[in-house]
């Protein structure tokens, strides 16, 4: 079977709050299942309409500060008694984005060492 992906995903659980855009509520602890350069796969406890808006803070490994970015639900799936829901990701915060960037390369480097 063909991959139809664009970007190279990695299978990494990191830590991240979110919360739906300008929603009142607190934010809500979670973290990935994998990432990319545009999209991230989130475990989440409820799920959410397509298309809704979340407001995001991942934290990266050994960083103190979170990427703070915004991100829609493109697909939902169950998955045990949680979700899984991709999300694209659609802005990330001018500074974070070098931040995030650096990452994908880091990680981008150490698939192609290990070929």
């Amino acid at each position: 079977m063909k991959e139809r992906r664009r970007f190279v995903r990695f299978n990494m659980g990191i830590s991240l709050y979110y919360r739906v855009l300008e929603s009142l509520k607190g934010h809500i602890s979670s973290y990935t299942a994998d990432v990319s350069e545009k999209g991230i796969r989130v475990i989440i406890p409820e799920p959410f309409e397509l298309y809704t808006y979340l407001e995001l803070a991942i934290s990266l490994p050994n960083e103190y500060e979170p990427i703070l970015g915004i991100g829609r639900i493109i697909w939902l799936k169950k998955k045990g008694s949680a979700f899984e829901a991709g999300v694209e990701l659609t802005y990330i915060k001018e500074g974070d984005k070098d931040r995030f960037n650096k990452l994908m390369q880091e990680l981008e480097g150490k698939v192609n060492r290990n070929h």
